[in-house]
């Protein structure tokens, strides 16, 4: 009986090697005291000899030869380096005989300590044990899962980490090469059935296996490709013959959980995929192929396609499947709808046929087909929308097919070919919609059926470019008869739908077709009226009963009535001739026999009469290029003897205006370039050289071209409002200015905006009754130049910011403030540029800012500042109801140097003595936006630097003694000392210079009290207060 190899195998091999050695064998059998006794040299190598004698001598020879032969010492170490070489048959017996599974990496240890091994060479056994396993399981080609769990045991007892798995895997590689592949032929390897290939495929299979241990990719990467080069393999190759092994296994794992559909969970999956490797994609995708198999069965076990269902226990079973296999709903609907819908499909195709063999199919019918459809989607749990895009898709498909075979005929002229099998099309689809409307709701228009059976173009390809002909064909052989037939109308709409023929193409099919033979009818009866003057009703209802008959659409009717109305009136109107009562009472009445649109006679009119109305209001304007009242009247009846409508006169009447407007409009705009452009930029404007005489070199705004280009737009002005062009706006709303110069053209929109912008500019130095001509001629001028509003305000506001800020910088330069007759003034120009309330205030205010911050700039850019300007700074922030800290924008640091410079200017001039001092400071503390401590800070830091520079510059004074110098520094830094309350002032005074000091004081001012006089003894009170804080400024002692 034949035994299949296996990895234990390697245990029985390694146990022989040893056997065949008899010193290894001998030495394998000492006990472990034994061993270590003859190591150490404690039993003498005889006696080992004599202890390790077995039957036959062999071994006692052998050993003794050793003992004999050299020295003690190195018998030793060769007993002890044979006993070491025995360690591993001494682990292999222990495996075999206990089984992989039943020992512990310790056991494992101990037992090789007991050979003296230990840290590497220990490790070195257990890489050659796991080594030869792998080699002898690799001997039996067939791969089991069980061998997986077999070598990750061997791991965990052996207690390998990946770099060791990865060094025996490695060693393993080298007799995998020797035994199958180096003396393999190539075609034997390319064979993936041989038993070499399978052999080495499963080492690789194993390896990936057993790599799973490694702690990153880029380690598997590492120790994957060191065995892959050996065998000329790259890692995409590795792991296509991994795959190829691992993926049967795990199908037959899935065919397996579909037969046990009940139980199976997908965890138990999922530790068979981690087992395996395998990739989760390719996972995933069996997955989706062995539940649509499962599907399949289930929908097909009743047989034929019409009985087939999935009732609740199928459901179910689907159910557990999905879950098992991690299917998301939708990606278990998708792979059922997969598998049910081309079932589907080919009864949809079916029951298209029939209808497409049988146009004729009654609607009774229509719905029973269409109902066995439906059946089949609900028994088999087919979603609508799938089922409906199906069918779509399909009778979409169908109708290009007949439209194909349609456009052959078109391409060959064949007529009656092409008709006929554009009413098959036609009838096809109107049987699929009469079929699919049956269970459609809310569908007056037919549009949401249509949608249901027809998914996009059915023309697409390349006969695109022969529907139109199509659509023509079918429609000539209906005017081929003498009246429509029942439908007709019905699949001419649908054919236009089909084959995408839009409303232009529609009429021109009809013009085509119908047209001679209506206009031919329409033309003798309107013949007959014009030379008769009756048009009878009977001929009216006659050619209505023939547009009728052919449905013919409105729109082209309507044309060929325009054309007749239109000849007829070039007939009475040509030359510029104007019409006559009768002839005007000819053409109302042909308008209403033709049943005219009155739009479209006054359309007619107006084109063919324009050139006559537009003279007459040439003519009427005159030399003024004012129409006088006397002809308006006369104007309008000459509108209604030529038939145009009062909105066709208006325009034609603007347009005139227009025309005269223009050679204006040229003529101011020429007058005011030469006002404003220099001779080189009027030179590069017109083309011309200007000479030197335009206005200076520069082209200088000067009073005789302004005055013209006054003049000029004034007139304009009056031109266009006795004209009475103006439209007064509806519903409050702003005037309409049907003309503008905007509309004339030939002039920049920046040219045009200047002239605007000059023109307000100039009414503000006029006065009287030419202020009110300006002022009542800006509010039109706007409009009759045709500027926007935001362009006019945008105009507006920069003349109102110029003459503001120069107004606002006069005023507070002036007066520190603004005046009541300069805020009336403001006003009144605000009331000449009409801004709004809130910008004309926020542009006032914006320019005091820029004042009130261009002079605090100006301020500090001086090296010393004055106490006056600084004053005066203040008192126009205050007066503008501004602060210097947020208007102002000054930092604390500024506004404290403020405060010490107008308070030591106080202080100087003795004006911060008693209560005056203490209002001024609180109220300089307060303009200034400063804090009680940020001003006393200030204060204090004031009154102790000054304190120090007067001592600093009385030191000299003192030294020389002199007295006038003395005294004037000792006023001063008394000044600073009483508003202070008395303060120590630091100083490197001696005490001489200090002594000198108070004598020249005390000496001035005790001495030029009188004795005896009134208010004595308050001067000598005062005099003493004064000494007291003077000696403590300076540091003075009695000493």
């Amino acid at each position: 009986m034949l035994v299949e190899p296996m990895g234990k195998d390697s245990f029985k091999q390694i146990e022989e090697e040893v056997d065949s050695d008899p010193i290894k064998k001998s030495v394998s059998k000492m006990t472990p005291g034994v061993a270590k006794a003859v190591l150490t040299g404690v039993i003498p190598i005889a006696s080992a000899v004599g202890y390790l004698a077995m039957p036959g001598g062999v071994a006692v020879s052998a050993i003794g030869a050793v003992a004999s032969g050299v020295g003690g010492n190195l018998a030793r170490k060769k007993l002890k380096q044979a006993r070491q070489d025995s360690a591993p048959a001494q682990v292999a017996g222990l495996l075999d005989a206990k089984g992989v599974g039943n020992i512990t990496p310790l056991e494992i240890m101990e037992s090789l300590g007991s050979f003296g091994l230990e840290g590497e060479a220990a490790e070195d056994i257990l890489i050659q044990i796991f080594s030869k396993y792998v080699v002898a399981m690799c001997q039996n080609s067939a791969t089991k899962t069980s061998e997986i769990k077999e070598l990750s045991e061997l791991r965990e007892t052996l207690g390998l980490d990946g770099l060791l798995m990865g060094e025996a895997l490695y060693q393993a590689a080298s007799p995998v090469y020797s035994q199958f592949v180096m003396r393999t032929p190539s075609a034997e390897l390319a064979d993936e059935w041989s038993p070499n290939r399978r052999a080495l495929d499963k080492f690789i299979f194993l390896c990936d296996r057993m790599f799973e241990v490694c702690d990153t990719e880029e380690a598997y990467s590492f120790e994957m490709s060191r065995i892959s080069k050996m065998f000329d393999l790259n890692l995409g190759e590795v792991k296509e013959r991994c795959a190829a092994i691992a993926n049967p296994f795990y199908q037959k794992a899935l065919g397996s959980a579909a037969a046990k559909w009940e139980s199976v969970k997908a965890d138990q999956l999922k530790r068979a995929r981690q087992t395996l490797g395998m990739d989760e994609e390719v996972a995933h995708e069996m997955h989706k192929e062995v539940y649509r198999s499962e599907a399949l069965k289930l929908v097909k076990k009743d047989g034929e396609a019409r009985d087939m269902k999935l009732d609740r226990a199928d459901k179910a079973r689907l159910g557990k499947l999905a879950a098992a296999f991690e299917l998301s709903e939708e990606d278990a609907t998708a792979e059922y709808e997969s598998v049910v819908n081309p079932i589907y499909e080919e009864l949809v195709v079916e029951c298209l046929g029939k209808i497409m063999n049988e146009p004729e199919t009654s609607k009774p019918d229509l719905a029973r087909t269409y109902g066995e459809l439906m059946m089949f989607s609900a028994n088999t749990g087919l979603r609508s929308e799938r089922a409906e895009e199906s069918l779509r898709n399909i009778m979409t498909a169908s109708v290009q097919y007949m439209f194909e075979d349609a456009a052959q005929y078109v391409r060959v002229a064949n007529q009656k070919e092409g008709a006929k099998a554009a009413r098959g099309m036609a009838a096809f689809v109107q049987s699929t919609l009469d079929m699919v409307s049956i269970n459609v709701t809310d569908d007056e228009t037919g549009e949401k059926t249509y949608n249901l059976v027809i998914g996009g173009s059915v023309i697409s390809g390349e006969s695109y470019s022969d529907a139109p002909g199509l659509y023509e064909m079918f429609l000539s052989s209906c005017f081929a008869q003498s009246a429509m037939e029942e439908g007709d109308t019905e699949t001419i709409a649908l054919l236009a739908k089909l084959l995408e023929i839009d409303e232009l193409r529609q009429v021109k099919a009809y013009r085509d077709a119908a047209g001679p033979r209506v206009l031919r009818q329409l033309t003798e009866s309107v013949q007959s009226g014009l030379e008769t003057g009756v048009f009878p009703q009977e001929a009216k209802d006659a050619n209505e009963a023939l547009i009728e008959s052919f449905k013919i659409p409105y729109v082209v009717i309507a044309e060929q009535a325009k054309d007749l109305y239109k000849k007829t009136l070039t007939a009475y109107a040509g030359g510029n001739r104007i019409i006559t009562v009768d002839e005007k009472d000819s053409l109302d009445k042909m308008a209403e026999f033709l049943s005219m649109d009155s739009s479209a006679v006054d359309e007619i009119h107006a084109e063919m009469c324009s050139t006559t109305f537009q003279k007459a209001v040439a003519e009427s304007m005159g030399a003024t290029g004012v129409v006088a009242k006397e002809y308006r009247s006369k104007l309008d009846e000459l509108a209604v003897r030529l038939g145009l409508s009062l909105e066709s006169a208006k325009l034609m009447f603007h347009a005139a205006i227009r025309q005269r407007m223009g050679p204006m409009m040229q003529q101011i705009m020429y007058e005011f370039e030469r006002s404003v452009l220099s001779k080189d930029q009027l030179a590069q404007k017109t083309g011309k050289d200007m000479g030197d005489d335009v206005m200076g070199a520069e082209g200088t705004l000067g009073i005789e071209g302004g005055a013209a280009v006054t003049s000029d737009v004034l007139a304009l002005i009056d031109f266009y409002v006795d004209n009475g062009i103006i439209e007064e706006g509806e519903d409050g709303a702003e005037d309409v200015y049907p003309v503008t110069a905007k509309q004339i053209g030939g002039n920049s929109d920046e040219m045009v905006a200047a002239l605007y912008q000059n023109f307000v500019v100039n009414g503000f130095s006029v006065e009287g009754e030419q202020l009110k001509r300006y002022e009542q001629g800006q509010s039109k001028l706007a409009g009759i130049l045709g500027l926007e509003a935001d362009v006019k305000m945008k105009i507006h506001r920069e003349i109102g910011g110029t003459v503001i800020r120069r107004f606002v910088n006069q005023e507070l330069a002036k007066q520190g403030k603004m005046s009541a007759q300069g805020v009336a003034f403001l006003a009144n120009i605000n009331s000449r540029l009409k801004m709004p309330q809130e910008m004309f205030e926020s542009m006032v205010s914006d320019c005091k800012q820029d004042y009130v911050r261009r002079m605090a700039d100006e301020l500090f850019r001086v090296s010393v500042l004055s106490a006056k300007e600084c004053k005066r700074l203040r008192t126009i922030t205050e007066n503008c109801g501004f602060t210097l800290e947020n208007e102002g924008q000054l930092g604390l640091s500024a506004r404290k140097n403020i405060f010490q410079i107008e308070a030591e200017d106080m202080i100087e001039n003795g004006d911060m003595e008693g209560d005056d001092g203490k209002d001024f400071v609180e109220e300089l503390q307060e303009s200034l936006g400063l804090t009680t401590e940020d001003a006393q800070d200030a204060l204090v830091a004031l009154l102790e630097s000054r304190s120090k520079g007067i001592l600093e510059n009385v030191k000299a004074d003192a030294i020389e003694r002199r007295d006038a110098n003395i005294l004037k520094a000792a006023e001063r830094l008394l000044k600073y000392c009483r508003l202070a309350g008395g303060m120590a002032v630091e100083n490197d005074l001696d005490q001489r210079q200090r002594n000198v000091i108070v004598n020249a004081y005390e000496a001035k001012h005790a001495g030029s009290i009188e004795e005896g006089s009134e208010g004595e003894a308050e001067e000598r009170a005062k005099v003493a207060a004064d000494l007291d804080l003077l000696k403590i400024a300076i540091g003075f002692t009695s000493e």
